[in-house]
């Protein structure tokens, strides 16, 4: 009877710690499901996180772009501004071309009709001899001062348009040199803002390499977690069984 008291003893013994293990195995097995959820939420959250961070770098790419078209219209407009200038300044030089001609025609009219003034003045005076010697005297002095008024007017003229056509000349080479630079500083700007783009691009990838590693490295550690739990839970499965049969 003692005996049997001794061994049911023994038994309830051993019964209360199968449970007790069988109990730590089940918790240990709920904290570890537990571990699993909260970091799937974290995995989750990053993933939320990377997908803004990637629409950010998207938009910003596009705004870019944005900026980049409305500066190529702009050097474009700017370009047609400075062509238009230059096509009404050639205008401009046509029109005071054909009022310098016309000028001339008119003078060429008016020493034509001089010259015929003066042949037939001529005529006269050598009909009249003595009395139109003075007068002739006269006629070519005032012929004389008309001819050099006429060459000063000429030498004026020419001046004038020679002028002209330097300060055309250098206000062309202005307006290149203005519309070369500006396009030069227009392509700077493409330049670095796709250049700003692609790191930014870079930057992106490589935040999205690194969290993909963390993820894969996370993973592999809650696999083993896994594992080792339900080894352990086997383990005690196995305890759990040798002790029944025991009993």
């Amino acid at each position: 009877q003692w005996y049997q008291r001794r061994v049911a003893i023994t038994a309830g013994a051993e019964k209360k710690k199968a449970d007790d293990d069988k109990k730590k195995v089940e918790e240990e097995k709920k904290i570890a499901q537990e571990k699993k959820i909260a970091d799937a939420k974290k995995k989750l959250e990053e993933k939320k996180k990377a997908d803004e961070a990637k629409k950010k770098a998207d938009e910003e790419a596009k705004e870019a772009e944005k900026k980049k078209v409305e500066e190529a219209k702009k050097a474009e407009e700017e370009k047609k501004a400075a062509q238009e200038k230059k096509i009404a300044e050639a205008k401009k030089k046509m029109e005071e071309k054909k009022k310098a001609v016309e000028a001339k025609k008119k003078a060429d009219e008016e020493a034509k009709k001089a010259e015929e003034e003066k042949k037939a003045a001529q005529e006269k005076k050598i009909a009249e001899a003595k009395k139109k010697l003075e007068e002739k005297k006269k006629a070519d002095e005032a012929k004389k001062k008309a001819d050099e008024e006429a060459k000063e007017a000429e030498r004026i003229k020419v001046e004038a348009a020679k002028k002209k056509l330097e300060e055309k000349k250098k206000a062309d080479a202005e307006a290149k040199k203005k519309a070369d630079e500006e396009a030069k500083e227009a392509e700077r700007i493409k330049v670095e803002a796709a250049k700003k783009a692609e790191e930014e691009k870079k930057a992106a990838q490589e935040k999205k390499i690194a969290e993909a590693k963390k993820k894969l490295e996370e993973k592999k550690k809650a696999d083993e977690a896994k594992k080792k739990a339900d080894e352990e839970a086997k383990e005690a499965e196995r305890i759990e069984v040798e002790a029944a049969k025991k009993k």
